[in-house]
């Protein structure tokens, strides 16, 4: 990495600081805590080795995870470029023109706020059913978040909206933790059985979310 990507990188993660995220030791892997999930802004190289573009989404603590996948993003393309639009959102093509346009810095740091403050919405699940609702409804969203409506369901569940949520499961009930999941029959069972694997999964992945560590 040349110096210039280097100090862009830290630019922009002076962005994610600012905003209380928590970093990984590379400084390119910036996460927040949702509560029963978790907001991940990652710094990536492009495989061309131009530039730079940051990842960004949610992953769900609502069933057993086995890594860190997006499940559901602000925007349903994830990666805009610079080179296409001189401050598309979340990212930055150019890191020499980045850090020598001010006003890119500002509208770069904007957009970040605006995503890391929508993501933390979602910490009211009458919210994020809400969002993931929408969501769900777009075909092209769904191609790149398979797991929209399973996570929808889920939110649904905890929401006690049962009649929603049971009928979309049952498409898992041959996996065991649906197939538990699926035999209680009161709303708080449920939300006791969910609240038990999203804890589970905070401590799984506890290096990553800032109380934590």
């Amino acid at each position: 990495m040349d110096q210039i990507t280097k100090d862009c990188v830290a630019f922009i993660g002076a962005q994610f600081k600012t905003l209380g995220l928590k970093p990984n030791s590379t400084k390119r892997r910036w996460t927040d805590d949702l509560g029963y999930a978790m907001s991940i802004f990652h710094i990536r190289i492009p495989s061309c080795g131009i530039g730079l573009f940051i990842d960004h989404g949610v992953t769900f603590f609502l069933s057993p995870k086995t890594g860190l996948y997006y499940e559901y993003q602000s925007d349903w393309c994830g990666r805009l470029y610079l080179k296409d639009d001189p401050y598309a959102r979340i990212t930055a093509n150019s890191p020499e023109w980045l850090l020598s346009n001010p006003n890119a810095g500002i509208r770069l740091h904007a957009e970040i706020e605006r995503t890391v403050k929508h993501y933390r919405e979602l910490k009211d699940y009458s919210v994020a059913h809400k969002f993931l609702t929408v969501a769900t409804e777009d075909e092209r969203r769904k191609v790149f978040h398979p797991a929209l409506e399973h996570d929808c369901a889920m939110v649904a569940l905890m929401l006690g909206k049962s009649e929603e949520a049971l009928p979309k499961l049952q498409k898992y009930a041959h996996l065991p933790y649906y197939e538990a999941l699926l035999k209680l029959t009161t709303d708080e069972e449920r939300y006791a059985y969910v609240e038990k694997a999203i804890l589970e999964n905070r401590i799984t992945f506890k290096k990553h979310l800032p109380d934590l560590s």
